[in-house]
């Protein structure tokens, strides 16, 4: 996933806008991400009896909540799509449908490594 980003994004990033943009962007990914992590570990700071078990708890909700922040800009390019063309939306729905299948993958690969 890191490599996607280092690689992939960011230069083409950088060919759309300058280098401060594409820095902010990151850093205000970061940040979010923290504080998705700084709320769900007071939510879950309780002593619990499995503190594994604990620990993937917080993990999921993290990765949910990214997860649904990543995804709420996919919805409005379908919806919009539709809202365009219905031929436009079919095409979009089906493109983050592909797009989504590998990352669909690698966290049930993730899953099961940390479920065993």
């Amino acid at each position: 996933m890191l490599a996607i980003i280092c690689f992939d994004l960011i230069p083409e990033a950088l060919e759309i806008t300058n280098i401060a943009t594409v820095i902010l962007g990151i850093l205000l990914g970061v940040i979010i991400m923290i504080g998705c992590d700084v709320v769900v570990q007071r939510k879950f700071n309780r002593k619990a009896k499995n503190q594994q078990k604990s620990q993937l708890l917080k993990t999921g909700m993290v990765v949910s909540i990214g997860l649904a922040l990543h995804n709420f800009p996919e919805g409005l390019a379908i919806g919009s799509g539709f809202g365009a063309s219905l031929t436009l939306g079919y095409s979009l729905a089906i493109a983050i449908c592909l797009h989504d299948i590998p990352e669909g993958i690698f966290q049930s690969r993730h899953q099961r490594k940390y479920m065993k």
